[in-house]
């Protein structure tokens, strides 16, 4: 799945968009568990597809691993935003003090 140039900007966008993307992203996987309002993206301004976002999660990702769609949404969406404590965390956190 994907957030970035492949992500939601693109043409033709995430699945769920309904302009003919196939490739599942964030947003899709965000869909299928619910933490998008369907009938209020952009404030309503474009109605999002759970069953596209769902198919495209499950031919891409959820088929080919053996999960459940909503268990390949998850471990998506979760990735996503999963911080990197290691890479942001100052070096002064590491140093042992004496």
């Amino acid at each position: 799945m994907s957030a970035a140039t492949n992500g939601a900007g693109a043409d033709p966008g995430p699945a769920c968009y309904g302009r003919g993307g196939v490739a599942p992203t964030v947003t899709d996987a965000d869909l299928v568990l619910c933490y998008l309002d369907p009938s209020f993206f952009l404030g309503g301004k474009l109605p999002l597809h759970r069953e596209a976002a769902e198919r495209s999660i499950r031919q891409a990702v959820a088929g080919p691993l053996g999960m459940e769609v909503a268990e390949a949404a998850w471990l998506e969406s979760s990735g996503a935003r999963m911080p990197r404590p290691l890479e942001s965390a100052p070096m002064s956190l590491f140093m042992i003090s004496r």
